[in-house]
């Protein structure tokens, strides 16, 4: 668990922070062709991410409350 990167430990926290919202889902998938593909949503906010690498997929997200806080 300690050699975690950012975006892991972001995950984690949001996970953490889940039960805060009146609504609140995530879908993770992964295959070897595509990739990595995120979809967050949280009271209304929604944000999806795809890339090749999980850091990547999960960075086309983090906006979705990094800009808008609760």
């Amino acid at each position: 668990m300690e050699n975690l990167t950012e975006p892991e430990r972001q995950l984690i926290e949001c996970l953490r922070e889940a039960a805060e919202f009146k609504e609140w889902r995530l879908v993770v998938g992964y295959d070897e062709l595509d990739g990595w593909e995120i979809a967050l949503s949280c009271d209304g906010k929604k944000g999806r991410g795809v890339g090749k690498t999980f850091a990547a997929t999960w960075d086309d997200i983090t906006g979705l409350f990094m800009d808008n806080p609760r």
